[in-house]
């Protein structure tokens, strides 16, 4: 599978970069990010510019570049979004120095043809934000023993926090299947959801994506912001054999 957005089957190429009307912003009207040094501490701030300059270019950029990022396996970039592939490529081939751009270059095609921006983005910010062990502990324990209830929007919000977080950290959490993550939820969700959860067990089985319907369409009846949130009398134990990538 490729990088496929929502909806990128029904965008024509030339609507790409504005063209036949389509809305624009003025990228001239941004400041290019520069040169990236390599060094780690400049990485954020520079990521930052760099994505929002790109997002001067066109407004969906940023979502592409975020797709990208966790995307796993082979890359395949669409013909819609070619033209911005190919853009990012060579701005990357501009911005970057040393062990930096020897990346980017990895990326090229050997017998020419279309470059890979979307996989040279990915392969840069796996590199500059890949973690030490020691980091990649912290987050691993955060991950699978998450307190919901401490997020500043509630139970609800504290959920969509930590999937985003799982997707984030894909690469480091290796396979952690859908038995584990609703074990997880369960064993932090609020009395009354866990309940329900327990009550409604047939209807998702050890299936997530099911799971979390249930899940969310219980919050949307009743109070989405939830702040209760009841802690097994023993510590849920998830056995994880992680594939985080060290230096």
């Amino acid at each position: 599978p490729g990088l496929r957005p929502p909806g990128v089957e029904q965008m024509s190429r030339s609507a790409i970069f504005g063209r036949r009307g389509a809305a624009q912003l003025d990228a001239r009207l941004v400041d290019k990010p520069g040169k990236y040094s390599g060094e780690k501490g400049e990485w954020r701030l520079w990521k930052a510019r760099a994505v929002g300059w790109l997002a001067a270019v066109h407004p969906d950029f940023g979502r592409f570049l975020a797709a990208a990022e966790i995307h796993q396996g082979d890359m395949y970039v669409p013909q819609p979004l070619q033209e911005m592939s190919s853009l990012l490529h060579t701005e990357l081939l501009a911005w970057l120095t040393g062990t930096q751009l020897a990346l980017v270059l990895r990326n090229l095609p050997l017998g020419g043809g279309e470059t890979n921006g979307f996989a040279a983005w990915r392969t840069l910010c796996e590199e500059e934000e890949r973690m030490d062990p020691v980091a990649q502990v912290a987050v691993l324990q955060e991950l699978l023993h998450p307190n919901f209830a401490e997020a500043d929007g509630g139970w609800r919000q504290g959920w969509m926090e930590w999937e985003a977080r799982l997707a984030r950290h894909a690469p480091l959490l290796g396979s952690l299947g859908d038995a584990v993550r609703i074990g997880i939820v369960r064993a932090r969700a609020p009395d009354l959801l866990r309940d329900h959860l327990e009550v409604s067990a047939a209807s998702y089985g050890a299936d997530y994506a099911a799971f979390r319907i249930v899940v969310d369409s219980y919050l949307r009846a009743h109070d989405g912001g939830l702040r209760q949130q009841t802690v097994p009398d023993e510590p849920l134990e998830v056995d994880v054999i992680t594939k985080g990538k060290g230096k």
